[in-house]
């Protein structure tokens, strides 16, 4: 699913608003479907780098939703709108979109992210 042969990854840190407390949510029941979809779908992410597991950070955990796109096709949401209410606000220069296509003018192959 992933084509990818080489990926760049940067570090991201956010900071934490003071008194912040950790946020953990309650576990959740999936229909086998689900639970099939998701299984595979977190493998693939794993398999590809684009996820990893870490066993030491116990400070966040968001539950994952499951969205029908079209029937028989699932899509993996993370609603990590908790965990975002306790981070302070990154502030950066929104990309100018008329550079943006001028740099994607000639390509053939695009994609989205939708994370």
């Amino acid at each position: 699913m992933f084509p990818v042969s080489r990926l760049v990854t940067i570090r991201l840190s956010r900071r934490l608003k003071v008194g912040a407390r950790p946020v953990k949510a309650k576990a959740r029941r999936y229909p086998p479907l689900h639970r099939e979809y998701l299984e595979k779908r977190i493998q693939e992410l794993l398999d590809h780098g684009l996820v990893y597991v870490n066993h030491r950070c116990r400070w966040a955990s968001a539950p994952r939703i499951m969205a029908q796109k079209q029937p028989g096709e699932y899509r993996m949401i993370v609603d990590s709108r908790a965990a975002n209410a306790l981070t302070e606000p990154m502030l950066w220069p929104m990309t100018n979109l008329e550079i943006d296509l001028a740099n994607a003018e000639g390509s053939k192959d695009y994609f989205t992210l939708d994370w």
